[in-house]
């Protein structure tokens, strides 16, 4: 997500962290051929109690209605400092990959991960406005 992009009022961590992973679900759940019957959400440690919160609510927020809507299942939230969780600091690595990639046309790290990269969705990709 280029959060430059984010307007001011969805920019507040309270409101753009669930919004964000609100797309973010639903995209992966649609692109499945039936519900999980588990999900496991696993966050690096935000550097603040304030994000903290806003990234359990935003995922309880999210998950609660659609675990109810569908076929039921379970979902966990997981925070752990990345650097003792290898999922985390995988994810930590394809995101530095991306960035590498479209932040400075470096294409070497990223090249090691784009056979595991189904897509690339992006969230503000209509947008060209950046407002800081």
């Amino acid at each position: 997500v280029e959060k430059r992009k984010t307007g001011s009022s969805l920019r507040p961590i309270e409101r753009l962290y669930p919004r964000i992973f609100e797309t973010l679900v639903k995209y992966l759940l649609n692109g499945m051929a039936q519900r999980p019957k588990r999900i496991h959400v696993f966050c690096d440690i935000p550097d603040t109690k304030q994000a903290l919160r806003a990234v359990e609510k935003a995922v309880k927020q999210t998950l609660k209605p659609i675990a109810r809507a569908s076929t039921s299942f379970d979902y966990r939230v997981l925070i752990h400092a990345s650097k003792s969780h290898s999922h985390l600091q995988f994810a930590d690595y394809c995101c530095w990959a991306m960035h590498r990639k479209y932040e400075r046309s470096d294409n070497r790290s990223y090249k090691l991960i784009n056979h595991l990269v189904a897509n690339e969705f992006d969230m503000f990709n209509r947008g060209y406005t950046y407002h800081y």
